[in-house]
């Protein structure tokens, strides 16, 4: 006779077999059908369902048969993102703090998707969290609000304070700006390298504020100090970075007295439109395509021609894009849309009786042209705008590289007019001593997007009298790390006297100022710049933690220029998440809690 099967399942951990065909759940006391060697997968699913565990092992005994004391098998493995949830609360055993762990991510769900408070209220809502687990009791809208929202905030901005505390310098972005509610507001956003030991660059929102005086530069000057206050950092902003309006550029020279950089992104915009509008006969041709697609997306009839005639012609079904005027990529975007779909446009205007719209097709040549023209514009704008690399060592080479491609460009007015903008706003970009030092140091980069060798020349000069003459608590990082020199790491024995003690003195003078190519912050540049560069698509973040050993003067100032943003676009597109935040369903939402919510939502990316 063969031998009993061994009941071996890790699930009967959690079910026991009260009655022959019957299986009684430890834990709740529910019932289920079980034959004799049948699939458990009934049962797993109502443990992991109803009771958000994973089976596990127990100790066994080899030589019983009772399925108590087997070797059960592995747990069964679920979806990663499934078990990722089930893990982070199944760690909890005691009913509150499982239920403090749920709590916590439901609001980190309401955060990162900008979710209204009102959706715990929602029966839908209530129901798919009952059927997750009936035990868990959802919390009110008034207890996430007054309640879990003010608690995560405060432990958050706590350690958010306790990492700046570590920065030596802080870089802002800020802008203001206008609700649905016409109520205004002004973001601020902090990028920074910290602890003072590490390279990965930072960036958090300080503040989503509600302004309700006056938009003059000496009132928002009032709001940004007390902001810096409260975070301590008024002694470590290096930057501050706005868009070019008048009030931004005298609120930072003139009443804060911080270093300025004005929005790359936004003077790149300003460039474009103001070429757009001085572009001759394009302009005409931009006029025409606008009133395509206006007539295509007010009219049903048009609508379905058009998809019509994009089937027949084998062509994805696209809508055509209609630009916004303060927006020039929106108008490339225009432009590229209908460049695509010129042919099946003018079928659907000319099977409407509409032949007079349409482009000709040396008006669409005069767009692919504009969309060639225009292109670098758009690519340059993306590349300034990241967050997780550095970005004003770019705004030099980024410069050059477009002025390089426009005049590869065939002559138009566009052209011209791109290139004599770029000329009027970025002429002096060499002279820029912060931008010079963020090219310099990014390794990437170095000397080589300065089409005068005697600004590189001067910026160097500079940055080597820095290292000269470095701060107190510089040199003691300095004095800590090794140097490659071994002259400069050897202490020298002490002197004799001798007659020629202030003869030697003199000397060793007439050196450091005849010959300062023999000084250490010198001999650190040169050995610098004949490193091989680093490829652009590399972390110049990374590769200045590898070598900060083998230049500790330099890597100090790396610090000091590369965390710099070159656009205000981190504070910017917090705009748009707001707009999410204050809308129909969450229009009463206070001031403050959407300073938490966006603060908390910055934090979960």
């Amino acid at each position: 006779m063969a031998p009993a099967r061994r009941n071996a399942s890790d699930i009967w951990n959690y079910m026991s077999k009260t009655s022959p065909g019957i299986v009684t759940c430890n834990t709740c006391g529910s019932t289920f059908n079980y034959i004799a060697g049948g699939t458990t997968s009934n049962l797993r699913r109502h443990i992991a369902v109803k009771h958000m565990k994973v089976p596990e092992p127990i100790p066994m005994n080899k030589n019983t048969e009772s399925h108590e004391n087997l070797q059960p098998r592995p747990p069964v493995m679920t979806q990663p993102s499934v078990r990722s949830a089930l893990a982070r609360v199944n760690k909890y055993e005691t009913g509150s703090t499982k239920k403090t762990a749920l709590d916590d991510l439901l609001l980190g769900m309401i955060v990162k998707d900008l979710q209204p408070f009102s959706v715990v209220e929602d029966q839908g809502f209530r129901d798919f969290v009952e059927g997750l687990d009936p035990r868990y009791e959802l919390p009110s809208r008034r207890t996430i609000t007054r309640d879990l929202l003010p608690r995560k905030f405060k432990t958050e901005e706590d350690e958010l304070k306790t990492v700046l505390r570590e920065a030596r310098h802080v870089a802002i972005t800020t802008d203001l700006w206008t609700s649905r509610q016409t109520e205004s507001y002004i973001t601020v956003t902090a990028h920074f390298l910290a602890p003072h030991t590490s390279w990965k660059l930072q960036a958090a929102v300080l503040a989503t504020q509600k302004v309700a005086v006056d938009h003059t530069a000496a009132n928002i000057a009032v709001l940004l100090k007390d902001l810096f206050e409260q975070w301590d950092i008024e002694e470590k902003i290096s930057s501050i970075v706005t868009d070019n309006a008048s009030t931004m550029v005298s609120l930072v020279n003139d009443h804060m007295k911080k270093h300025h950089v004005r929005c790359f992104a936004h003077s790149l915009n300003l460039i474009v439109r103001d070429g757009l509008k001085n572009s001759g006969d394009l302009l005409i041709v931009i006029g025409k395509v606008k009133a395509i697609v206006s007539f295509f997306h007010h009219s049903v009839k048009a609508a379905e021609k058009l998809r019509s005639f994009q089937s027949t012609l084998g062509l994805p079904q696209k809508k055509l894009i209609q630009d916004v005027e303060t927006r020039w990529n929106s108008t490339l975007k225009m432009l590229s849309r209908y460049a695509d779909e010129h042919t099946a446009v003018t079928g659907a205007l000319c099977s409407m009786g509409r032949t007079s719209m349409s482009v000709t097709d040396s008006e669409v040549d005069t767009i692919r042209s504009a969309i060639e023209v225009l292109s670098p514009f758009e690519l340059a704008t993306e590349e300034a705008s990241t967050e997780k690399h550095t970005s004003l060592s770019k705004m030099l080479p980024t410069v050059r590289q477009i002025m390089e491609k426009l005049s590869q460009e065939p002559q138009s007015p566009l052209r011209d007019q791109l290139q004599l903008e770029l000329r009027r706003r970025f002429s002096c970009l060499e002279g820029n001593f912060t931008l010079g030092a963020a090219t310099l140091l990014d390794p990437r980069f170095k000397r080589l997007p300065f089409a005068d060798p005697s600004s590189a020349t001067k910026v160097e000069d500079r940055l080597i009298n820095m290292m000269t003459r470095s701060e107190p608590s510089e040199q003691t990082v300095l004095a800590q790390t090794p140097l490659d020199s071994e002259a400069e790491e050897r202490e020298e024995p002490p002197r004799k006297k001798s007659l020629w003690d202030t003869f030697d003195r003199k000397v060793e003078n007439l050196k450091k100022t005849t010959v300062p190519n023999l000084t250490g912050p010198y001999v650190e540049m040169r050995r610098y710049h004949e490193v091989a560069h680093l490829s652009r698509t590399e972390d110049p973040f990374l590769w200045w933690e590898e070598n900060q050993s083998n230049f500790p003067r330099l890597s100090i100032l790396a610090r000091k220029y590369l965390h710099i943003p070159a656009t205000s676009v981190p504070a910017e597109r917090l705009f748009s998440k707001a707009g999410e935040l204050i809308s129909a369903r969450r229009s009463c939402l206070k001031a403050s809690t959407v300073n938490m919510v966006l603060f908390l939502n910055k934090k979960k990316k």
